[in-house]
């Protein structure tokens, strides 16, 4: 008799352990959200260019080089930049504008900006 309860001791014992186990399991601690950053060329001396990404987050640019934005994308998540309003005397372009399934920084957005009005002699 004594030894049946015994091994139901240690059967309680070793179920309570494995539950414990399986409920520890799955608590893993979640990836960083992601940034997006780029580049831009072509912009005039003097202008600002506001880019906005899923419409919630802007950036202002006021020079060729480098630029980032501020709030990150979520992992496994979804970007959509824009630019916020086009300027008067440029027109310009995003390469790599939009991406899905975020696991990483994005790095490789490209603005490109083209004078649209000229001065003719």
């Amino acid at each position: 008799m004594t030894t049946h309860k015994i091994s139901l001791a240690k059967i309680s014992l070793a179920l309570v352990s494995l539950s414990l186990l399986v409920a520890c399991g799955g608590h893993e601690t979640p990836p960083q959200d992601r940034t997006i950053s780029g580049t831009i060329i072509g912009l005039s001396f003097g202008n600002e260019l506001t880019l906005q990404n899923n419409v919630s987050s802007e950036t202002v640019v006021s020079s060729n080089g480098n630029f980032s934005f501020t709030t990150p994308v979520e992992y496994n998540g979804s970007y959509s930049i824009t630019v916020a309003l086009q300027l008067t005397e440029q027109m310009c372009t995003i390469s790599r504008a939009s991406g899905t399934g975020i696991v990483s920084s994005v790095v490789d957005v490209h603005v490109d900006c083209i004078n649209t009005t000229y001065i003719v002699n």
